[in-house]
């Protein structure tokens, strides 16, 4: 009688095929790193590229701004004096800009943290399709 390992010469061994398996689990999940690695990178250069724009955007609006507030300035020079003008934009200014800062940080502060899925809106949550009646 052959031994169990010498009967099957021409077929795969139960040990090779489970080796097999192995490797090709191992390159799946090297694949699945390698997807992964390249999605963070790409997040990582669009958040990048959306950085840029959004301080070149708030250099471009300060200046602009900056250029507002001179030209209220010297419109009001005719009424008020030139220091009273420039504290009155100035203060405006301050103003505005402090409630720009308390509503962004109240939305930072207060906005749903959510994965994917849009923020609810108030309204009952939505299973198979339909309003829950309850």
């Amino acid at each position: 009688m052959e031994p169990l390992t010498q009967r099957h010469t021409g077929e795969p061994s139960l040990v090779s095929a489970l080796g097999r398996a192995i490797e090709a689990g191992q390159r799946l999940v090297m694949d699945r790193i390698d997807l992964a690695r390249l999605d963070v990178l790409r997040v990582i250069e669009r958040t990048q590229q959306g950085g840029a724009f959004v301080v070149l955007g708030g250099m471009m609006a300060l200046v602009g701004w900056m250029f507002i507030a001179g030209a209220a300035v010297l419109l009001l020079e005719p009424y008020v004096t030139l220091p009273l003008s420039a504290a009155l934009v100035g203060i405006v200014s301050l103003a505005t800009g402090a409630t720009v800062v308390a509503r962004g940080a109240h939305h930072a502060l207060t906005s749903p943290r959510h994965n994917g899925t849009p923020p609810s809106n108030g309204r009952a949550p939505r299973r198979w399709g339909i309003a829950d009646a309850s």
